[in-house]
């Protein structure tokens, strides 16, 4: 059952992504309508709607709101539709430990990735859930590695397999082989991932055994 929450939480945040977008779209369009017709009070409005300032200018204090937010902006549908289907199989993977893992799975790579890219990024405003995306590759890979319980890490390999398997081609995302696309936000994302995912199982070691009597 709580695996079942948790990935209705994972669902409804996609969801709630393609809302923005729409949000996002229908402000852009009203803007450039009333700022044509000499409205610009009212098309001012409308561009104060506009998502892309919560992405994130590397180095620039104004966009540091961006850290947390850019996973939430997109260009259009086209571009959050690319992301959509990997957040829910990946995701959906992750879903299965619990709502509260996913929560702080989740926001270390969004953070992680975000800090990174506002450190290292090239000036240009980044954004987009690719570098969760990537988190989710990195960690659910990784974590066939760093598992040291056994049945648990026999479990992890098998999903570490799989994930790479079917969705190891996105690895090459962490080239520079496109100016608009980030492949800062991708590398620090899968960065992130494999952190996150150490951390994690350096929490979940088991501890030195009882001494029963």
């Amino acid at each position: 059952m709580s695996a079942i929450k948790s990935f209705a939480s994972l669902a409804i945040f996609v969801a709630a992504l393609w809302l923005i977008v729409a949000v996002d779209l229908i402000a852009t369009q009203a803007a450039l309508f009333f700022l044509e017709a000499g409205f610009i009070d009212v098309a001012g409005y409308f561009v104060a709607l506009e998502t892309s300032q919560y992405g994130i200018l590397p180095r620039d204090t104004d966009f540091l709101i961006g850290i947390p937010l850019h996973i939430f902006v997109h260009s259009d549908f086209r571009h959050l539709l690319s992301n959509s289907a990997p957040l829910l199989a990946l995701g959906g993977l992750i879903a299965f430990r619990g709502a509260g893992n996913l929560l702080g799975i989740s926001a270390f790579i969004t953070l992680f990735a975000g800090a990174g890219v506002w450190l290292i990024g090239r000036y240009a405003i980044h954004i987009g859930a690719s570098s969760l995306v990537f988190g989710y590759f990195g960690y659910l890979v990784a974590e066939g590695f760093f598992e040291r319980r056994l049945l648990h890490k026999i479990l992890s390999v098998v999903v570490a397999i799989v994930v790479f398997v079917l969705y190891g081609r996105i690895l090459m995302g962490v080239l520079p082989a496109d100016a608009f696309i980030s492949w800062e936000g991708h590398l620090m994302g899968l960065i992130g991932g494999v952190v996150c995912s150490w951390l994690f199982s350096r929490y979940d070691e088991p501890g030195d055994p009882a001494i029963t009597k």
